[in-house]
This record gives structure tokens, sequence and C-alpha cells, in this order.
């Protein structure tokens, strides 16, 4: 007869569920994603149809410019909801309950900050597939002066920079 021996979790393990967990939760709330995704998704189609082949001034078109402010505004709404989140778990207790597990002060905050940057993703992915696809910003960017390699590293900009703003906009406290 064998027997299974189940070994505890060590604190990537734990840091791992708590951030599978939050972000599950976050995802549930409806109003989180009309505001944090489909505002800017809507937003940015709507001023694309009205500046549509319009430059700044910059020689950047004003598609490209909207797709990255637009995806940003949405990023940053998600990170902010983040860190308001944890000022919520402060108030209601919950930090209290998670000092009582095993989860390090550590791994929560890191936990925190991967929740951050995954709930930043549909409105930074959403945006920038209406502005490729249905805009064909590819082309308008192009044109512009930016590249696509340019634009890769602004998406990638954004979703790390916003991640350390919602990890950092309340950080835990240790008593």
């Amino acid at each position: 007869m064998s027997t299974l021996t189940s070994r505890a979790p060590g604190t990537v393990g734990m840091t791992a569920r708590y951030a599978l967990m939050s972000t599950r939760n976050v995802y549930r709330n409806v109003r989180f994603l009309v505001l944090t995704v489909a505002l800017p998704l809507l937003l940015f189609l709507l001023y694309v149809n009205l500046y549509k082949g319009e430059d700044t001034g910059n020689g950047i078109s004003v598609v490209a410019y909207l797709m990255v402010s637009m995806a940003s505004f949405g990023c940053i709404g998600a990170a902010i909801n983040t860190g308001a989140r944890i000022a919520v778990e402060r108030q209601t207790g919950w930090n209290r309950q998670l000092r009582l597990t095993a989860l390090p002060a550590r791994g929560y905050l890191v936990a925190k900050a991967v929740v951050s940057m995954l709930v930043t993703l549909p409105a930074l992915v959403l945006v920038f597939i209406a502005g490729f696809a249905f805009l064909t910003v590819a082309f308008m960017v192009e044109e512009g002066g930016l590249t696509i390699d340019g634009l890769l590293a602004i998406f990638i900009l954004v979703l790390v920079g916003v991640g350390v703003i919602g990890a950092l906009r309340n950080p835990p406290r240790s008593k």
C-alpha cells in the first residue's frame, strides 16, 4: 500500500495561489471590466473615428497616439483598482487574516504586483488589437515614424510600469 505525502507549498506556491485567487476575484467584478476594459476600447474607437487621418504635428498619426493613450488609460485604471482593493482588504481585516497564514508580507506584495499586471492586460491587449486589426494602425505607424518594434516596447513598458504603480500605491504594513 502506497501513501501519498503532500508537501506544504513553499512561498512561491503560496504567492502564486494567492495571486491567482485575487485575479479571479477581480475578473468576476463586472463594474471593473466595464470601466477598465470596455471604456478605453470604446473611447479609442470613438476618438479614432473623429480624428482618423490626422497628424499630431510630430510625424505620429493621431490614431497611433490615441491607441497608446487609451491603452495606458485602461491600464492605469486597472492598477489603481488593484491599489484600492489593497486598502479595502486592509479595512475589512483581510490583511490581518493573511498575517496568520504562512504567506509572508513579501509574497503578498509580489502577488499584488502580479495581479496588477494581469488585470491590466485585457485593456492593453484589446486596445492594441483594435488599433492593428480594425483601424490599420500598422500602416499608419510606418508612415508616422514609429516602428512595430517601438510599439512593442511601448506595450511592454506600459505593462511593467503600471504593474509597479499598482503594487507600490498602497504597500502592506507589517506590525
